[in-house]
This record gives structure tokens, C-alpha cells and sequence, in this order.
């Protein structure tokens, strides 16, 4: 199957009326200037592509790396949602300010260059009426999710300039990610297709036919259904990767999987307090600490695995709350 950008950009090449502009505008003319990719509806629509590409997720590992020696910094032992590692810093605030202008960068990169094009466009072919619109695909980075991506380019869209107007060459944003899968009832898995307005779009209700003949017809050439959800903001939907996980072969899982596995089946710490977590977690450790002494007790395996197990099930559930386990020794 074709990746995103290929698919689209065949969808488009088919759509009735549509112009390249590649083939309109020969190379090398009008030096200078920058060129969208398409015209829609008897040149009425300036159509740019742009997909993200580029993993910005470094981004968020290289500044916690500047914290995590703070004694305010959360300890957790595994993977966790960014939020539970900064809970307990008091700056948390300012932190996730500068993670989100860094890992938006290739956004705001991509929007600013595409009102170039589309300005341009509209020079070079003396159509200043037409309106720009630019298509934003997300086939595979996770960190830049529909409501991230949405609130970035609604900022760039509504900013105010230099001279205190605000406006833009582009009047809508159409954003298709793949990367993601939105829940909402009765769709437990949809692509997220979004349309974000500028602010000129109130003007131009005569786009809204069009781009509702465009969804439908983007999701024919996916042999795919179009389903409609009551959302009134980006928010209001739960997304989660689109990529699943490699089944496991339940043969060839380790003993520390099955542990896993059979936690998330009945994870039996889920309804007590944090406190009382950490306590059951520092009971446990007390327990197994002799069996790993020089000259310390020693116990058969088989014996020792169900202390090994309920180790195992404090870290998980440690894990999932963002519990801090700086101090834990203190307690055990």
C-alpha cells in the first residue's frame, strides 16, 4: 500500500478539475518566488501539501535530561506519560512550554513556508482572490498527535503580525494523520480528519460543500468509511498510537511478561491509596532483600517466585500511578 503522501497526492491528481501547478508554471520561472501544489475549483483554491516527518520526540528526552539530577524530579521506574515524570516540579509549567515549542518547530516550519507558497501562488497566476489551503499529513510521529498538532496550527493561523492585523494566506487546514487512532463512541478506531479554520473562514461558507465532497471522496479512495463524531473541540477525543504492538507468542513470553500480563488482567492495587502502595511496595522489598545477602537465606526458585511476582505487580502499578520511588529505601 502506498504511504500517505503518495496516496493523497494520487487522490488529488484524480480530482475532477484539478491542476498541478508544476505543470502550469514552468521550472525555472519566476525566480524568487515558492510554488503550492495544486488548484482546486476552477482556480479558486491554492492547495499545499505538507507532511510531517520529521520525529521531534528527542526533543522532549533532551530537556528532562536538564532536570532529572533535581531532587524535585520524579523517580519512576519505566516508560511513563511525560506528565507523571514532571508532576512534582514546581516549574513543571515552563518546562512543558519549551517542550511544546520544540516539538512543534517542524509545524510551525511547515505552516509558515506553506502561506509563502500559497501567496506566491497567487501572484505568479494573478488570482488574489483565491483562497490557500494546505493539507497536513502525519503518517507516523506519535508525539505530534491531533491535539497538539491542532493547537499549534491554530496558533500560527490566528497570530498577530508585525503591523497588528491578524491574518494569513491560508484560510483552512486540513490535517490527516494516520499516526493516531481517535476513540469515540461507537468508533473505538478512526483516522482523525480535521479541519481547522482561519480566521477569514467565517466568509466562506461556499467551502464548506466543497470540502464535504472532498472527505467523501478522500475516504472512497481509501475503500474506507466516513464517520462523524459530535467533538465540539480537538480535546474532547482520547487518541492513541495507530501502530499495535507485535503480538506476543504466549509460548515465548518471558516469566517477567507473564508477571505483566496477568497483572493487567486483575491489577488488585488499583483501589488503595498511593501511600498505602508504596507501603505493600516496601513490605515486599524487605521480604526479598535477605535472599539477595552475601550469606543470606536461600530459597528455591519456585518459592521465591510469588515475592518476585508481587514486586513485579508494585512496579507495574508504581508505573501506571507515577508514583515517586526517590526515598523508597526509607521506607523498606
Amino acid at each position: 500500500m502506498a504511504n500517505l503522501e503518495d496516496r493523497f497526492i494520487q487522490f488529488l491528481s484524480s480530482w475532477p478539475e484539478a491542476e498541478k501547478i508544476d505543470d502550469i508554471v514552468p521550472s525555472g520561472a519566476f525566480p524568487g518566488k515558492k510554488r503550492a501544489d495544486f488548484l482546486l475549483s476552477n482556480r479558486s483554491i491554492v492547495v499545499e501539501l505538507k507532511t510531517l516527518k520529521t520525529d521531534m520526540s528527542p526533543k522532549v528526552d533532551k530537556e528532562l535530561d536538564k532536570h532529572r539530577n533535581r531532587d524535585d524530579f520524579t523517580l519512576i521506574y519505566g516508560p511513563v506519560e511525560l506528565q507523571k515524570k514532571m508532576r512534582h516540579l514546581p516549574n513543571q509549567e515552563n518546562i512543558n512550554i519549551r517542550i511544546y515549542r520544540n516539538i512543534t518547530r517542524s509545524i510551525e516550519d511547515a505552516v509558515r513556508s506553506a502561506e509563502r507558497q500559497v501567496q506566491d501562488t497567487k501572484e505568479i497566476l494573478d488570482i488574489h482572490d483565491a483562497i490557500g489551503l494546505v493539507v497536513l499529513l502525519n503518517e507516523g510521529i506519535e508525539v505530534l498527535s491531533p491535539d497538539i498538532a491542532g493547537r499549534k496550527v491554530s496558533e500560527l493561523l490566528c497570530r498577530e503580525r508585525s503591523d497588528g492585523s491578524i491574518g494569513s494566506s491560508i484560510s483552512f487546514v486540513w490535517c490527516l494523520f494516520e499516526s493516531h487512532i481517535a476513540e469515540f463512541e461507537g468508533h473505538p478506531s478512526a483516522f482523525p480528519c480535521i479541519l481547522l479554520e482561519g480566521p477569514n473562514a467565517e466568509s466562506l461558507g461556499w467551502f464548506d460543500a466543497l470540502f464535504s465532497d472532498l472527505l467523501n471522496g478522500w475516504a472512497r479512495y481509501n475503500n474506507a468509511n466516513l464517520v462523524h463524531s459530535n467533538a465540539e473541540k480537538i480535546t474532547d477525543l482520547s487518541y492513541r498510537n495507530s501502530q499495535p504492538e507485535e503480538p506476543k507468542d504466549p509460548l515465548k513470553l518471558t516469566r517477567q511478561e507473564h508477571w505483566e500480563q496477568r497483572y493487567s488482567a486483575n491489577p488488585y492495587l488499583r483501589g488503595i491509596e498511593d501511600d498505602d502502595v508504596l507501603a505493600h511496595g516496601a513490605k515486599v522489598f524487605s521480604t526479598l532483600t535477605p535472599y539477595f545477602l552475601k550469606g543470606g537465606p536461600r530459597l528455591p526458585m519456585h518459592q521465591l517466585e510469588p515475592l518476585f511476582a508481587a514486586w513485579s505487580d508494585f512496579l507495574q502499578e508504581s508505573r501506571h500511578r507515577g508514583l515517586d520511588l526517590k526515598g523508597f529505601h526509607k521506607r523498606a
